[in-house]
């Protein structure tokens, strides 16, 4: 089964995992910089660890 298939069939498992808000910023931003720059836009991002 797909991950899809259990959302769909209302059965999901979740577990717990620590993570750092930084972390997950940088790889957002990360991503969405690829994207920005193959369109000339700059992003700024300022975020303290």
């Amino acid at each position: 089964d797909s991950d899809l298939d259990t959302i769909i069939d209302g059965y999901l498992d979740l577990e717990m995992v620590e993570f750092t808000l930084h972390e997950v910023l940088l790889a957002s931003v990360s991503q969405v910089m690829i994207k920005s720059n193959a369109k000339s836009i700059q992003i700024v991002h300022d975020a303290a660890e």
